[in-house]
């Protein structure tokens, strides 16, 4: 493999209240594709936390009565600024994440300034809702805005999730602290100061980096904040909400995924396994909506095993910005660690792998495209998120049996179906106990609503939904004339 030598890389700064802050410390960040510090980014402290937390709050009432038309030309200014910087952005994402660069380019700096513009377009055209006359009564119910929401982003999607957060909630009228993931925090700051330059007003976007957790925990406590967006790992939402408790904040956790493809008997074998392959390519496995359990039709088991498995051990695995490579690192060493530590533990409950050898001799953190057969439903590579490019495939011989094994996780974000008869994939995509399912496609309505039940979350985000999300219900009532 060959690995570039060095990455040019902005240093983040901390931000709020329309100022830039120092940090007393910084922490370093790591390139995924070979193992070497990259950049130094500033570690915020407890106090710093709250500060910023204040800063929104001592915006937000300004800012809520500022016309939604010119809040919707604020996000339209960013999304220019973005499109400017393109080729910046796309080198930051694929420098923090390790996903392949011409996957960072079009699946988030690409879609990032289309979420800025669409969120720009549904505020405009929200409207209050007129209550028919009843009892004599008339009335409305509008959407006003909750006040300041904290953004907790994930690593793996870093600016297109900060995009899909940040439009929404300051075309509500919302102000916003941004606390990006530890990995992932170049280009979420950069967009950050594309709201600076775009002319946003001081402590309406506000800005905090540390590798700590304690900062992130004083933001989610703190009294000034009113609501928590947050995407990423189960147990962090867990603890998110449970610090949130005390004091009853708004919460929208999109958390983690155990996503089931079910390819019934009649599908076309071709565009399921099309589909399929997103899970070894999309961010090398490290997505939540992953179809990461194959569960298949028996009389179709053994050729769809044997296809994916070709087509998984024909990808190229290697460093983001070598332009042939489909699978590029996953985020650190620990978690190639534990993703290869769950193979092997599924290989010794007695599933198969039949693809090559996960493990990588190469410096970075690399896995392998990875599928494995005939596992066991209960097993832990069946219950368990892995958040690598790795498959478990099991048999079916009922779409009875099918729809258990799917809703048989404590997970329920996204599942599939694969069929040649929409009507009947669409009676079985009603069956599964998600918040979305792809019918013949792993693509997603942009405004489709999007969230979990279970362990995979609480709310829902996209379109309408996202504005919904980001403010509350408030009710006026009169007699009716």
């Amino acid at each position: 493999m060959t690995f570039r030598n060095t990455i040019h890389a902005p240093s983040p700064q901390l931000w709020w209240g329309g100022q830039r802050h120092d940090a007393a410390s910084n922490y370093d960040l790591t390139d995924p594709a070979t193992g070497k510090v990259f950049a130094s980014v500033p570690e915020a402290t407890v106090e710093q936390a709250a500060e910023s937390a204040c800063a929104a709050a001592a915006a937000f009432p300004d800012w809520a009565a500022t016309p939604v038309s010119e809040r919707a030309a604020l996000l339209e200014r960013v999304a220019d600024l973005v499109d400017a910087r393109r080729a910046e952005f796309t080198e930051l994402v694929a420098a923090e994440t390790g996903v392949a660069r011409h996957r960072a380019d079009t699946l988030q700096v690409a879609e990032a300034p289309y979420r800025l513009r669409r969120f720009a377009e549904l505020g405009r055209s929200t409207t209050a809702e007129a209550l028919a006359p009843a009892r004599g009564l008339a009335g409305e119910v509008a959407g006003k805005p909750i006040g300041v929401a904290a953004l907790i982003t994930p690593y793996n999607i870093p600016l297109v999730s900060l995009a899909g957060k940040i439009a929404p909630a300051l075309v509500t009228g919302n102000t916003v602290v941004v606390k990006p993931a530890v990995q992932s925090p170049l280009a979420a700051s950069l967009l950050v100061r594309l709201f600076e330059e775009a002319g946003c007003p001081p402590g309406v976007v506000n800005l905090i980096t540390a590798a700590d957790a304690a900062p992130s925990r004083a933001l989610v406590a703190a009294r000034e904040v009113d609501m928590i967006s947050f995407t990423g790992s189960s147990a962090v939402g867990i603890d998110i909400a449970r610090t949130a408790a005390g004091s009853l904040k708004r919460l929208l956790l999109e958390l983690g995924g155990k996503g089931s493809a079910v390819v019934l008997d009649d599908v076309d074998v071709d565009a399921a396994i099309a589909g399929l392959m997103v899970t070894f390519t999309r961010m090398s496995g490290q997505i939540c909506t992953a179809p990461s359990r194959l569960l298949i039709h028996r009389s179709r088991y053994d050729e769809v095993v044997e296809r994916v498995s070709a087509a998984a051990d024909r990808l190229v695995v290697g460093p983001p910005d070598v332009h042939t490579t489909e699978v590029g690192p996953v985020i650190s060493a620990a978690h190639r660690d534990r993703v290869l530590g769950m193979v092997d533990r599924a290989i010794a409950d007695g599933a198969k792998r039949t693809t090559s050898a996960a493990a990588v001799e190469e410096p970075g953190c690399y896995v392998r495209p990875t599928l494995l057969a005939d596992c066991d439903p209960s097993s832990a590579i069946m219950q368990e998120e892995v958040f690598g490019p790795v498959v478990a495939a099991t048999p079916f011989d009922t779409e009875d049996e099918a729809v258990a094994i799917a809703n048989g996780t404590r997970y329920g974000l996204a599942d599939y179906v694969w069929t040649a008869d929409f009507g009947r994939g669409r009676a079985l995509a009603r069956r599964l106990r998600c918040g979305t399912v792809g019918l013949n496609t792993v693509s997603r309505h942009p405004d489709a609503a999007f969230g979990g039940t279970g362990l995979s979350g609480i709310g829902r985000e996209g379109g309408r939904h996202s504005l919904a999300a980001y403010t509350e219900a408030h009710s006026i009532s009169w007699a009716a004339s």
